[in-house]
């Protein structure tokens, strides 16, 4: 196992679950592990401190046989006494510049935390509102939902 392998491992499955404890009521899950997925460690002083994973545009769905038509972020996780410091918009700088001419999906559900952060990034960026799509099925054609029109709805 390499060492991203092994320290995503560490985040998701150990830290993420018995340190910052997923609350349902916050849309907050436990992370399934994917062999196919993308891991993207989210460093700071030389210290792991989160991550982020894709699944990358025509990967397969085991249970379906289908494809993912675009990169979709699976998982996002930073460390709690990490939030709220611009992590998370790092995370998103970072789908854009490595997909830059792709529509970008997020699992459904998305988690109110992360669901605040493509606000504040929709709002500022508004380039990315019609790039930015909630996917839930595995991007089975008719679940794909514009996450800016979710958000103008929901303020409303």
């Amino acid at each position: 196992m390499d060492r991203d392998k092994l320290l995503f491992y560490t985040l998701s499955q150990i830290v993420y679950p018995n340190f910052d404890t997923p609350r349902s009521e916050k849309l907050e899950t436990l992370y399934a592990l994917d062999e196919l997925d993308v891991i993207l460690l989210r460093w700071y002083g030389g210290k792991a401190i989160g991550f982020y994973t894709v699944k990358p545009a025509g990967t397969e769905i085991f249970s379906t046989k289908e494809r993912y038509m675009m990169p979709v972020v699976d998982t996002a996780y930073i460390r709690s006494e990490y939030r709220n410091r611009g992590f998370g918009m790092g995370i998103l700088s970072d789908v854009i510049a490595r997909f830059p001419n792709e529509d970008i999906g997020f699992s459904k559900p998305i988690s109110n935390g992360m669901l605040r952060i493509l606000k504040k990034f929709l709002t500022s960026r508004k380039e990315y509102r019609l790039r930015f799509w909630e996917i839930a099925d595995c991007d089975i054609s008719g679940s794909q939902q514009l996450i800016w029109c979710t958000l103008r709805r929901a303020a409303l």
